[in-house]
């Protein structure tokens, strides 16, 4: 059977009498900034990774949470997952209904059917309620131990004082103490744990059962032990605790539980990190256990994409990874590569923006416009750009002001669904773009005198302005036949009424110019040290805007620092 069935389509009456087989994962119709997402379960790990804030401990609660079980831990606690364990709500923000279906695998008889339910969460009254299936006759809860395990909010053994930390006998077999010392010994590489003692740390409601180096051949004990050695005395007795369910299982093809491990790097050095997931590895196969845990290490996701590719072909490993990258809500990917991982994680500039599946649209009102921005901006931020002056296709070159403005108030959410930023030219008032008050992607041309001129007229002052022994006309040619040139197109040589002429004489000039030459012109002009603030500004400013909206779309900035 290829698609999901209902419990009631596969004609099952109670959630607690469902015998699973292995949890596939969830589909997430709505939750929070997550819609009609999909979190695929690898069979033996699923890695989960995001930058911070991307739901990823809640995702994890949320395949946890809809099961409970009469199971108990070494510690004789029932291993069920708690909704105070795994999720911080808010009774103010979270109030709407959330919704998402878990995907199983599940043996009735000798078949296997792939079964799909509906999980609720809602607030009611005070708290919060998750209610998988429904609230009729055989809904609620599925029956599978489970256990959360925050490595990260560990209340450190370091903050107890001595008095605090007392010896607690824990009732071991021979087999199990012999795990515990090859476990220490397989993460960390030490026969510190060859011998080792038992002990329960307690301050306040704080509770804790860790383990250190016991005998007399000790070279420490458990008040010098790392945060990394006390952090694994909760895996290995969860560990311990999932292979006593698994022995009194009487089919061994069903699922032993759900080990849930949130921030698995912390306190443990690269190496050991990557010791611990392979001891997991074979631990979950041989277990029957599904793991699923979240994580920023580069160096643990690089390492598993590389050395156990094939496996993740099989599906037995699955990569998740949480991003905005190219929508406004969360998106999860599956099984990506580790050049995405990395540019996500660290928002390097590693990012072949020539790949992004979109480009930022600058529109400009002409064609000259365009060139003086891309002339402006550089090569980096115009490879991720298309620029446009036409917006109506037709044989008008050129878009006029009038006409951006009015886009920019009136379709301020195409313009953003399109990634657009509006160049208006230098000429353009800051009154007459005051009223466009729901886009902010808009900037004007820099005008390099207080004259606010086009960029026509801008070069034409320019040259004009310079004296004779200027650089510039031993560069080009001299000053004279610049003015002899801008007098055959009817260009007045004094400049006290520039600001009122027709432009048209100004574009004849430049059209009449070829672009090689109006390319060394304007170049010359933004380079002039006279001229550097404004343009800077200008350069710094769009900047900007392109790294606003490539964020604004899931992309990193590539020019924030």
């Amino acid at each position: 059977m290829d698609s999901y069935s209902s419990k009631k389509e596969l004609g099952i009456k109670d959630n607690k009498a469902i015998k699973i087989k292995s949890i596939d994962g969830i589909f997430i119709k709505n939750f929070r900034k997550i819609q009609n997402q999909e979190l695929k379960m690898g069979k033996q790990i699923t890695i989960v990774s995001g930058r911070n804030g991307s739901m990823k401990s809640t995702l994890m609660g949320l395949i946890v949470h809809p099961f409970q079980t009469n199971e108990k831990n070494v510690f004789d606690q029932k291993m069920s997952t708690e909704f105070s364990e795994v999720f911080k709500l808010s009774l103010e923000k979270d109030d709407k209904n959330y919704l998402y279906n878990i995907k199983m695998k599940i043996k009735e008889d000798d078949d296997v059917h792939k079964l799909e339910e509906p999980v609720k969460m809602y607030k009611r009254s005070d708290r919060f309620r998750l209610v998988p299936s429904g609230s009729g006759s055989g809904d609620g809860f599925f029956t599978l131990p489970t256990v959360y395990i925050n490595l990260k909010r560990l209340f450190p053994l370091v903050e107890f004082s001595e008095k605090d930390v007392n010896s607690k006998i824990v009732s071991y077999n021979e087999n199990e103490k012999k795990k515990i010392s090859q476990f220490y010994e397989s993460i960390f590489g030490k026969t510190s744990f060859k011998n080792f003692d038992t002990y329960e740390a307690k301050m306040g409601k704080i509770n804790k059962n860790p383990i250190g180096p016991g005998g007399t051949d000790a070279e420490y004990d458990i008040n010098s032990i790392s945060s990394g050695e006390d952090n694994l005395s909760s895996f290995i007795q969860t560990l311990l605790s999932f292979e006593r369910v698994k022995e009194k299982q009487t089919d061994s093809d069903l699922l032993t539980g759900l080990l849930a491990i949130d921030e698995f790097e912390s306190s443990l050095h690269p190496i050991a990190q990557l010791n611990l997931f392979e001891y997991l590895l074979d631990w979950s196969r041989k277990n029957n256990v599904q793991i699923i845990l979240n994580t920023h290490s580069l160096f643990l996701i690089e390492s598993v994409l590389k050395k156990y590719k094939d496996i993740i072909n099989k599906e037995i490993i699955a990569l998740n990874f949480i991003t905005n990258r190219y929508s406004r809500d969360l998106q999860i990917y599956q099984n990506t590569d580790y050049k995405f991982v990395k540019e996500e994680l660290t928002l390097t500039s590693e990012l072949e923006h020539e790949k992004l599946p979109f480009k930022i649209k600058i529109l400009c009102e002409d064609e000259i416009a365009i060139k003086y921005v891309k002339s402006i901006i550089g090569t980096k931020a115009s490879q991720i750009c298309e620029f446009i002056s036409n917006l109506s296709n037709s044989s008008n070159p050129g878009t006029g002001w009038k006409s951006l403005k009015f886009l920019a108030k009136n379709g301020a959410s195409l313009l953003k669904e399109s990634k657009s930023i509006i160049v208006f030219d230098a000429d353009v008032k800051d009154t007459d773009l005051k009223d466009i008050t729901t886009f902010e992607n808009f900037i004007v041309l820099p005008s390099l005198t207080d004259l606010k001129l086009p960029f026509e007229k801008e070069i034409v002052n320019y040259i004009l302005s310079l004296d004779e022994s200027d650089e510039f006309f031993m560069k080009f040619q001299p000053k004279s036949q610049f003015i002899q040139q801008f007098s055959r197109y009817k260009i007045p040589i004094d400049l006290a009424n520039i600001s009122n002429e027709n432009v048209k004489s100004y574009k004849n000039w430049i059209d009449s110019e070829s672009v090689r030459n109006i390319n060394k012109y304007r170049n010359f002009m933004i380079k002039d040290k006279k001229n550097r603030d404004r343009i800077t500004k200008f350069k710094g400013d769009l900047r900007s805007i392109i790294d606003r909206v490539l964020q604004e779309n899931g992309a990193p900035p590539i020019f924030t620092e």
